[in-house]
């Protein structure tokens, strides 16, 4: 019995750790919070009209090729942290990322391929600064 104690307070020392993503849907992590304040700041300054978390889900399908019994495209779906419409009235999908794997880099750019119209862009933080590059 002692030894599934010490196992279940690993796990949960473990969990603390180490990535433990977000908990629901709709609820920011630590980073996101962080550029809400941001966007909250560049609301006031007048740089930006609005903006809202989780706001908008793509359905993205493309092309792969095809094997055994599986069809030749899939579909994926993608939701950006933000929606944010700029002072020009251009809407942009912010994404904000403390680390950028190769899968979400690729779900950004079919978006962007298949939302001209749009501007998706990787947000990171470096120290006090954010960097925001476009997909």
């Amino acid at each position: 019995m002692a030894n599934k104690k010490r196992t279940a307070a690993w796990v949960i020392r473990r969990r603390a750790k180490g990535r433990t993503g977000r908990k629901t849907k709709g609820e920011p992590n630590k980073l996101e919070s962080a550029y809400m304040a941001y966007l909250d700041i560049l609301q006031s300054a007048g740089e930006i009209i609005a903006w809202q978390f989780e706001r908008v889900t793509f359905t993205l399908t493309h092309a792969r090729p095809a094997t055994g019994g599986e069809p030749a495209t899939r579909a994926h779906t993608y939701t950006p942290d933000f929606l944010v419409m700029m002072a020009d009235s251009m809407i942009e999908f912010h994404d904000t990322k403390g680390f950028l794997d190769q899968k979400d880099y690729d779900k950004m750019k079919i978006a962007a391929e298949q939302s001209p119209w749009f501007r998706f862009v990787i947000v990171k933080k470096n120290g006090s600064c954010w960097n925001l590059r476009e997909v």
